[in-house]
């Protein structure tokens, strides 16, 4: 939102005016000083004293590496993904060496790189693989090699997805799956999620498939973090969209037939929340909110308005 794109541009501007004195500085110690390791210690303990005065600098860098790398960032929007983005990533490398606390960035940048690679938003995984290589000069064996085990699995997962699709074409819908190591990924518990009868079954399939190829691997599935692209009909014309899977569950209960517990409101039917709730497993609270976001998308209308949130 805007507050991250401000906070993209400051960090870019502060990033600007630190290389600038990275840069005069070191360059007067190399022309003045003959380059004395004295006085480069001397530049060095500046710079980290202005980097870390800047709060949350660890955060905001992480953040304004994801603006970069991420399809649509502000910042790389703002610079194009030619010359200038690869700059300020280098940047970002220069600018962490002087960060102290290190160990913030790698946490929000982890987590971001997730974000990137499951919402398949990453500008590519050649400059992810970049990216990560490229920390390895500031950040942790650990961390870096956590980086590249998950940009391995997104790899992997597009050879897995190809051999499954060719082994069950023409069984239903296309289905993408991201195969993630377990314990390299920053991700919570899975949330209890109720399948869709249409999903379940090419679930079960790939299910069937991934233990015929790995017989002592166990698969959890994160459904709770998945999208659904659909195409819809109304009045003869088609709409692709794309939506979470809570949103699919509820859309499908005004997709099955009729039945005399249902209202009929002209051609539409209405149902209320505690009825999809029933039906999909989901509880009132997910309900509202993913009809309120239905109905913010007009793709549901209100047959009368909803009582405030609490």
């Amino acid at each position: 939102g805007g507050g991250q794109r401000s906070e993209g541009l400051f960090t870019l501007a502060f990033l600007q005016s630190v290389m600038q004195r990275h840069v005069h500085f070191h360059s007067m110690v190399n022309d003045c000083f003959e380059s004395d390791v004295g006085f480069q210690q001397s530049v060095d303990k500046g710079l980290v004293l202005v980097v870390n005065s800047v709060k949350n600098s660890a955060q905001l860098l992480a953040i304004f590496a994801n603006s970069l790398l991420e399809k649509g960032g502000s910042v790389a929007k703002a610079l194009g993904m030619g010359r200038g983005a690869e700059e300020a990533l280098e940047h970002v490398i220069t600018c962490l060496k002087y960060v102290l606390n290190r160990s913030t960035f790698q946490e929000h940048y982890v987590r971001l790189l997730a974000n990137r690679l499951i919402s398949d938003t990453s500008t590519s995984l050649e400059v992810e693989e970049f990216m990560a290589r490229c920390l390895g000069e500031v950040c942790t064996p650990d961390f870096t090699s956590r980086l590249q085990r998950m940009i391995a699995d997104k790899m992997r997962s597009f050879e897995q997805e190809r051999q499954h699709e060719a082994e069950a074409l023409g069984r239903g819908g296309v289905l993408h799956v991201l195969l993630l190591t377990a314990g390299t990924w920053p991700l919570p518990v899975p949330a209890f999620f109720p399948v869709p009868l249409e999903l379940g079954n090419r679930l079960e399939t790939f299910s069937e498939f991934y233990q015929s190829k790995f017989k002592r691997r166990k698969l959890t599935w994160y459904l709770d973090l998945s999208r659904a692209e659909v195409r819809g009909l109304f009045l003869e014309k088609k709409y692709d969209l794309t939506m979470s899977l809570q949103q699919l569950l509820v859309l499908l209960v005004f997709d099955a037939p009729l039945s005399p517990s249902h209202d009929q409101v002209g051609d539409s039917k209405a149902v209320t929340v505690a009825f999809i709730s029933e039906v999909t497993g989901l509880s009132s609270s997910t309900v509202d909110a993913v009809v309120r976001s239905l109905v913010r998308a007009r793709l549901l209308c209100l047959s009368c308005p909803p009582p405030p949130p609490p």
